[in-house]
Formats: C-alpha cells, structure tokens, sequence
C-alpha cells in the first residue's frame, strides 16, 4: 500500500454499518476490569509469596528472584493495554482509522514483548522450583534432565521470538506503518508458534509434577494427594494457553484484526496471572501453618496452668545451640554439619518440599523423609 488515505478504516464495515470514529461501540468495561484484575492479582500474587518466603521461611531461591522480573514484564504489558484502551477499548476496525491502527500496532506488539518476558520468567521459575523440590543434590535422575532440556528450551526460544518481533521489518516503522514500502516476516507464524510453545511447556510441566509426584516412595498417599491438588493448578495457565492459541488463529486469520487481537489480549492477561497463582500457592500452606502455629503458641501462653520457657531456651525455640545447615541458592537439600549420625551425609527430606531449616517447610507437609538415593524418577 503506498501512500493511502489515512483517514480511511482500518477495514470496511459490514453491510448496514457505519463507520463511527469518535465515542464508537466498544467494550470498555470489560477491556478495563479485564486488564486491571489482571495487574491486582498478579501483584498479590508475586508479592505476597515474596514476602512469605523472606519473612516467614526466611530462606530464598533462584526462582524467587525471577519472579518480580516477570511481574516487571506484565506491569509492561498491562501499561501497554493502558495505552491501547485510552482509544481502542475493544473496537472494530471499521471504527478505526488507518493513522490511528499505526499507533495500535506499536503499542501491541510492545505489549506482546513485555508478555513474552513475562512468560519466560514465571516458566523458567516454575521449571526451578520443581527441579530444587522432587531433585535431590548430587543425583541426575531423568527428570532432572528433563526439566534442564525443558529449561534452555525456553531460554533460547523466547529471547529469539522477541528479537523476530522486533527486527522482522525492514525498515523498522514497517511494523506498525504496514502501508510503507518494505518487507516483513510474517507475524501469524511467530504469533501461533508462540502461543503452541506455551501450550505444550505448560502441559509438559504439569504432566512432569503429576508423574514425579505419585512416583515419591516414601510418603504416605494423603501427602501424594495434597501435593497433586497444590502442583494442578498448573491446568489453570494450560487453559488460558488454550484460549491464546485459539484465538491466535482466529487473529491471523479474521477481517477484523483490531477486535480479534483486543480479545486474543484478554485471555493473554489471564495466562500471565494464573502463572503467578500457580507459583503463589505452593506458599500458602507454609503461611496458615505459620498463623496456625502462631495462634497454638499464643493460646498456651495464655493458658494459667503451663510454664513456659521458651524464653530462656530451654524448648530451643531461642536456644543457641540450634542446628546449622549449610544452605543452597539453587536447591532444597541441606548439608547438616555431621550428616545422617554422624556420616556427613546430605538427607534429602520430601516433607521439606521447598525449604530447608529447622521448621521451615514451604508446602506445610509434615512427613517422612527420602533419601536422595531413592529419589523420584521420571
């Protein structure tokens, strides 16, 4: 297209409408409530896990520090949405003109590199903790390599997807001014092969937890079970991948790009906050056990008939003389000073699910433990 009207729509209207460029029919209340849940419960959740981990467990991972990168991503990418919504809350084409679709197309794909960084911190944080909980250190069973090939896939492939999306045009501004003179990679392709890569590494890591989870030996079936319900909310992102890829087809395959990509953008914001709710639940066990215990103290202590000497140390709850473990950035398993009686050698405890320590258990299961000679394998 060389030099068009851009007063023009961005796609002509049925037959019977109108195009209405000033105050058109949209769908502003959902677009905004759509975005702004969004935004809210993906802060909750980030934070909300960060702060558990820091001053209730008192011990952080790997993935921990991921996470608020990838809350980073989709503050990015809901600012993005805000931006679009200021004129384009979930109109038709015919409603837009062609000046203002070049302004919509360098928010949207914006908005789509803030999503892809988003994505591949909360996998990369996912793939992490379930390697630091189900394998022990020091051991290389096939899960672990599994979830290392998993891992660098992602690593290597989002970085690539977003340098595609930004340098696919020559020259640049053809992304978002398609009627300049130029050529460009087709977008549909990266668009579905994104959104096919998220689906099969979500069901690739919720199929990975499931079996990894009913192969641990030596935990009774009730602990089997509550870890299942905890690792299945890893169905909720699945399912919005789902909607992603649906609606990706329909996008790149409809007369009305502006509409079908506003809609396709809602289940997006969906996929990035179920993945948060997926890496905020394992925590919340660990804090109503933490208020539970919590509240169990304070009712003895108000209790007339018991003595209680925890202040002096005598229950070890302030004791100097507590256990000192030597710590890991990337692992669950410790390293007790003198080992299992004296051997020196690492335990790895299945109770323990996330967090080392002397209390501390990220999940809140108490149990029976694993040794890492016995552990679970894919």
């Amino acid at each position: 297209m060389a030099n068009p009207n851009l007063n023009f729509p961005v796609t002509y209207p049925p037959e019977g409408v109108t195009s209405k460029f000033v105050n058109p029919p949209n769908h502003v209340l959902l677009a905004y409530t759509a975005v702004i849940s969004s935004l809210a419960f993906s802060t909750f959740f980030s934070w909300f896990r960060f702060l558990v981990k820091l001053c209730i467990v008192r011990i952080t991972h790997a993935e921990d520090y991921f996470i608020p990168v990838a809350w980073l991503g989709a503050i990015g990418h809901a600012t993005m949405a805000f931006l679009i919504y200021d004129f384009a809350p979930i109109i038709h084409g015919w409603d837009m003109r062609l000046e203002t679709f070049g302004r919509y197309l360098l928010y949207f794909r914006l908005s789509a590199l803030f999503y892809n960084i988003s994505a591949l911190f909360l996998k990369v944080s996912m793939l992490v903790q379930i390697r630091r909980t189900f394998v022990p250190r020091g051991t290389q069973p096939k899960t672990s390599y599994v979830l290392h090939f998993l891992i660098w896939a992602n690593v290597l492939y989002y970085p690539t997807t977003m340098c595609l999306m930004m340098l696919n045009c020559r020259p640049l501004s053809k992304a978002w001014q398609p009627w300049l003179t130029g050529k460009c990679i087709d977008m549909g392709i990266i668009a579905t092969s994104t959104a096919s890569i998220n689906l099969l590494s979500d069901l690739a890591i919720l199929a990975l937890t499931q079996r990894v989870i009913w192969n641990i030996m030596r935990i009774d079936k009730k602990q089997q079970l509550r870890l299942s319900v905890v690792f299945c909310a890893g169905v909720v992102p699945c399912g919005f991948a789902v909607l992603c890829l649906i609606f990706n087809v329909r996008m790149m395959n409809s007369s009305d790009f502006v509409f079908d990509a506003a809609i396709m953008g809602l289940a997006c914001y969906g996929e990035i906050t179920s993945g948060f709710f997926v890496l905020f639940l394992p925590v919340v066990l660990r804090f109503c056990s933490h208020i539970e215990k919590r509240f169990q103290q304070q009712k003895r202590a108000r209790a007339p008939s018991r003595l209680d000497f925890a202040d002096i140390g005598v229950d070890g709850m302030g004791s100097d003389t507590e256990e000192r473990y030597e710590k890991s950035l990337w692992h669950i398993s410790y390293t007790q000073k003198g080992g299992l009686e004296g051997s020196g050698e690492a335990v790895w405890h299945a109770s323990h699910a996330v967090v080392p320590g002397k209390d501390s258990r990220e999940f809140g299961f108490e149990g029976s433990s694993l040794s890492s000679s016995e552990s679970p394998d894919f």
